[in-house]
């Protein structure tokens, strides 16, 4: 984590190792553009807010996003 000012900024492993997804499905969300990150190097960085943003969006229908209910 880097604190940048008021602004926390995290790289894809920290925010898998917090949120308990793969790396690879946190690059998926930066692909979609459900996650915005900016890439610094060959490294890409997440903000806080960038999270806040990703929890507040509105819901995809369950079907959409592949998520089966047991």
């Amino acid at each position: 984590m880097i604190k940048l000012g008021n602004t926390l900024i995290f790289d894809i492993k920290e925010i898998a190792q917090k949120f308990d997804l793969s790396e690879m499905t946190v690059r998926r969300y930066i692909r979609d553009g459900r996650i915005r990150s900016q890439k610094l190097g060959n490294h890409w960085y997440i903000t806080e807010a960038a999270i806040a943003d990703f929890f507040l969006q509105p819901q995809k229908s369950r079907k959409a996003n592949n998520i089966k209910l047991d």
